[in-house]
């Protein structure tokens, strides 16, 4: 009885051992698998972890080719802005000159008219005056013999009176024709360049309003 109590617990024992041993080889096996899965995650996580790095290091590249394509448009367009305000300046001084121009040579033409009219008008005066004088001294050498002589005085000093006259309408009429005609061409080239100048403007609206967006795209 007591041997086979022996041998019953040598068997308990021998099962109880081999129970250890099999918890000891799952556990075993279940911490590699569970080391091995870590390691796999880790792997996974650094190979995202590069990609990611990748496109990261790619989109700051395509950035900053960007900005220093923009920083290139936006110089272009600061020199463009600055030539078309040039360009402006140049047209308004030029502008400014031609009417400064302009207005002198109005002035002195209207001057040489003037003076050549007053040389006009002084010979004519001065041949009625001469004419006056010449039939004064007749009327006086012939004397009172008889009315005749008195109504040609008359009728040659309201016919000179009227050709000074006339004369003088004709001038006057050539002078305002001038001056239409002058300020028609005037009026002509100055719509010209005003119209230069708005197209000028509206160009130099539209490089601020590209410059304006630029600038935001770059903030």
């Amino acid at each position: 009885m007591s041997s086979q109590q022996q041998q019953q617990d040598d068997q308990q024992i021998t099962t109880n051992n081999k129970t250890n041993t099999n918890v000891t080889t799952a556990t075993t096996t279940s911490t590699s698998e569970t080391i091995e899965t870590i390691v796999e995650d880790e792997k996974e996580t650094t190979r995202k972890q590069q990609i990611w790095f990748h496109e990261i290091s790619e989109k700051l590249q395509l950035l900053s080719l960007s900005n220093d394509l923009l920083k290139e448009k936006n110089l272009n367009l600061l020199q463009q802005q600055d030539q078309t305000e040039l360009k402006l300046e140049s047209y308004k001084q030029e502008l400014d000159s031609k009417n400064t121009l302009r207005g002198l040579c109005k002035i002195k033409e209207g001057l040489r008219v003037r003076d050549a009219n007053i040389d006009s008008l002084t010979i004519q005066l001065e041949i009625a005056t001469n004419r006056v004088g010449m039939l004064s001294e007749s009327l006086r050498d012939l004397g009172d013999r008889t009315n005749i002589f008195d109504r040609d005085e008359s009728f040659n000093i309201s016919s000179a009176s009227k050709q000074l006259l006339d004369y003088q309408k004709i001038l006057a009429y050539q002078k305002i024709k001038s001056v239409e005609e002058k300020y028609g061409t005037i009026k002509n080239i100055n719509l010209g360049l005003q119209k230069t100048i708005q197209e000028l403007s509206l160009e130099n609206e539209k490089y601020k309003y590209s410059l304006e967006a630029l600038k935001n795209q770059n903030r």
